[in-house]
């Protein structure tokens, strides 16, 4: 028998199907939609998107009708519950979207579809969606949350209050979207940029008598693979040596091409089909490169020809990625780690409280003194701190000491390791830390392998976003198991 006859139902998915995984995620999505409609969450995320839409318009006296209030009100919760079913199916826009328009379970989620006057999101307004407010807001609802589960309102929703008393750090780092930092890479990185900028260009009207753009592309590839094999021959230092200085001059001319077909979309863009904003976005490409190609020339040379070892401050990790560090954590297959370090708090059922994203790399001592100033956890119920040795020191003992926190972290020494172990209490305290690694893991899930935005604040914003999904992902499957036990009892 044909399986033609079945094409038809492919993508009519019902929650009435036999696929676990899909019924369990529908479950949550339920648990998730409850949550939005109870705490409050999803009125404290329409208002303030009404206010900021007030501020935006520089008439601070502006009164919305009660139809613009309405339409702006279903855009912010479309927003909410779009931005945490993007980061719960782990997908990108693209795929987000897709998987939307194809599934009414999905639809029904976010209020889109047939069943809401507003249509499926693309993946362009599942961008803006992400882009909706800051990050600073992000963490208003994530504490709202936490205020909400930690009290007796938990058992509207089925599950036992959150239990804040102990709090759990740990720090990683978030790799972001770079490849690994070769400086002959970063010179055949350069000439692509200005070549596809440069053929953009061209592709809307704009040209300008230079060699074929593709034949610079040629080179720099040659040139890639003759310094990568340039390592087996015996003189390979002269060899790397005359191969730069190839490579060197290559860049130089496609940087004065690129610069010439910069200075002409900028002077002539009204006679191409180019948008002020797509412009924009090719000049700001151009510029970047063309600002940072000489650095990369000049770091190139001083490490390969004249043999000099570079700061960690003065290398360029990326021509794209001005945030990125060098992370040295010398884990397994992670020996180097190239990105930003994100520092988390959980409490003993997982729920993230705080988290904190650093755009340089920064000390784990530092990195608790600063939770300590900016979460203030002696004034929320806080009675002991556990992180692992990295963040001990005399200094943050005696900040603990002073804010009457109770000490649970590794002690650097051995000695005092081994008689710090002998309490009970401390030696639990260090075995459930062990569960603190698999919430990083657990984070990073929803984060994605690399950080999809190069901008700090994008990343900020992302992350922000990650950690909400990821407590309400926890939420809904504390409801869960919650309803599971009622119902066998």
């Amino acid at each position: 028998m044909k399986n033609i006859a079945y094409q038809s139902s492919l993508f009519q998915i019902r929650r009435g199907t036999n696929h676990k995984e899909y019924r369990d995620l529908c479950e949550r999505l339920d648990f998730v939609d409850r949550i939005f409609s109870t705490s409050g969450v999803e009125f404290e995320f329409a208002e303030y998107y009404l206010e900021r839409i007030v501020q935006t318009s520089g008439n601070p006296a502006l009164k919305l009708t009660p139809k613009e209030i309405r339409r702006h009100t279903v855009y912010a919760v479309q927003a909410l519950r779009s931005n945490y079913l993007r980061l719960e199916l782990k997908s990108s826009f693209r795929q987000a979207a897709f998987l939307i328009a194809a599934s009414e379970d999905f639809q029904r989620f976010i209020f889109a579809g047939d069943f809401a006057s507003a249509q499926c999101p693309g993946k362009s307004k599942l961008h803006d969606f992400a882009l909706l407010v800051p990050d600073d807001f992000i963490r208003k609802i994530n504490e709202s949350l936490l205020r909400e589960f930690s009290s007796a309102a938990a058992e509207k929703y089925g599950c036992s209050p959150l239990e804040s008393k102990t709090l759990w750090l740990d720090a990683t780092c978030l790799m972001s979207n770079i490849h690994f930092p070769v400086d002959w890479v970063l010179l055949r990185d350069a000439v692509r940029s200005l070549v596809k900028a440069i053929l953009c260009i061209r592709r809307h009207g704009l040209k300008n008598r230079i060699p074929a753009p593709a034949s610079f592309l040629s080179q720099i590839n040659a040139l890639c693979m003759e310094m990568s094999n340039s390592r087996r021959r015996q003189d390979a230092e002269k060899r790397r040596k005359d191969v730069l200085r190839r490579m060197k001059k290559i860049c130089r001319t496609a940087g004065n091409h690129g610069k010439r077909y910069r200075d002409l979309l900028a002077s002539r863009r009204n006679e191409t089909g180019l948008s002020e904003k797509q412009a924009a976005q090719i000049l700001n490409r151009i510029d970047n490169v063309l600002e940072k190609l000489p650095a990369a020339i000049e770091q190139a040379h001083r490490r390969i020809i004249s043999g000099e070892k570079l700061e960690a401050d003065e290398k360029t990790l990326s021509l794209y990625d001005d945030t990125a560090s060098a992370v040295v954590r010398g884990k397994s297959g992670a020996e180097i780690e190239f990105g930003n370090e994100l520092l988390i708090a959980e409490q003993a059922d997982g729920f993230i409280v705080d988290w904190q994203l650093y755009e340089e790399k920064t000390a784990d001592q530092r990195k608790l003194g600063d939770f300590l100033e900016s979460y203030q956890p002696q004034n929320k119920g806080v009675e002991t701190i556990v992180t692992d040795r990295g963040f001990d020191g005399k200094p943050n003992q005696r900040k603990l000491e002073k804010i009457n926190i109770c000490n649970g972290m590794c002690p650097r020494s051995p000695a005092q390791m081994t008689e710090r172990m002998k309490d009970e209490n401390f030696q639990m305290l260090q075995h459930r830390r062990s569960q603190t690694e698999g919430r990083v893991a657990a984070i990073k899930r929803f984060i994605g392998d690399k950080m999809p935005c190069r901008d700090f604040e994008d990343k900020k914003r992302h992350a922000a976003w990650a950690v909400l999904s990821h407590n309400l992902h926890l939420l809904a499957k504390l409801m869960a198991e919650a309803r599971r036990q009622a119902r066998a009892a």
